[in-house]
């Protein structure tokens, strides 16, 4: 083995390595193009992903995420990604 000091962690690695690959396989974007490309191509690991973090992760907001007008936008975003499984009229109906 070598210096410890020198090797990476598991988790150091696993993030290198998200970074070199990307959006496109060559980089782009870093890690935020990985994690992009992971949300679209496999929703179930990223939200998996997701669900892992720790809870109260203070992580500042980056322009990865959309703000909606209304809550009706976000839940239709939601609806079309198939993470939601409401009927589109359940926000409509008044109590």
């Amino acid at each position: 083995m070598g210096d410890p000091r020198n090797e990476l962690t598991i988790k150091d690695a696993i993030l290198k390595a998200a970074e070199q690959v990307g959006e496109d396989g060559t980089g782009k974007d870093g890690i935020i193009g990985y994690f992009r490309r992971l949300a679209k191509n496999d929703p179930k690991s990223f939200l998996a992903l997701v669900r892992s973090l720790p809870p109260g992760n203070s992580a500042q907001p980056t322009d990865a995420f959309k703000e909606y007008e209304t809550p009706e936008e976000a839940l239709e975003a939601l609806r079309k990604e198939g993470l939601i499984l409401m009927p589109p009229d359940v926000g409509k109906r008044s109590l």
